[in-house]
């Protein structure tokens, strides 16, 4: 269930549809969550910072993004741990760099 909301959630952002993206979001961390899977709850932690930046809250984004990248579910696990958890780094990194971008340059 996890999985479709936050298939949900990426083509809400694509739509720019941000307030049913939260909405599906919300549900893919909550099902995650009660499913214990850590690879889901931080991809689900990714989208919502992705949310929070393009809402301009970008103080929100970062420590989504950070936080859900220190959950200790993601450390000691598989390269696929290793390769969400650069995600959510690589997301904050996007984050703290975007209000210096030239204009037109993401979102």
């Amino acid at each position: 269930m996890a999985q479709s909301y936050l298939l949900a959630t990426r083509m809400l952002i694509k739509l720019d549809e941000q307030q049913l993206g939260w909405v599906a979001a919300e549900r893919a961390r909550q099902t995650a969550e009660a499913a214990d899977d850590p690879l889901l709850i931080a991809e689900a932690a990714r989208q919502l910072a992705v949310l929070a930046r393009k809402a301009d809250w970008h103080d929100q984004a970062l420590s989504i993004a950070l936080t859900a990248a220190d959950h200790p579910g993601l450390r000691g696990g598989g390269p696929d741990h290793a390769a969400e958890r650069g995600l959510l780094i690589q997301s904050a990194a996007y984050t703290a760099a975007w209000p210096a971008m030239p204009p037109g340059c993401g979102s």
